[in-house]
């Protein structure tokens, strides 16, 4: 049975990425009877890296990362958003 390779390209602010991600990649490479394998990246330098370097079936995106620019954000979220 072939086994199928997934990134999962995680990570932002304003949720509990470095909690829930592992628990994502753990439910998709579960609940498909290992069929899936998951290669999880926190940022969009790591993703483009492992895109180079490897084959991948199937790619999840799991993040939040977005310029902020309306009034409804402020500085301390602004900041936070770029760490």
């Amino acid at each position: 049975m072939r086994t199928f390779r997934n990134l999962l390209i995680t990570g932002g602010w304003a949720h509990p990425f470095a909690r829930t991600a592992p628990r994502l990649a753990e439910i998709l490479d579960a609940t498909t009877s290992s069929r899936i394998t998951t290669h999880t990246v926190w940022d969009l330098d790591d993703a483009s890296r492992a895109l180079a370097e490897i084959e991948y079936d199937l790619i999840t995106v799991f993040a939040c990362w977005f310029t902020m620019q309306d009034a409804r954000y402020n500085n301390e979220q602004i900041g936070r958003a770029h760490v």
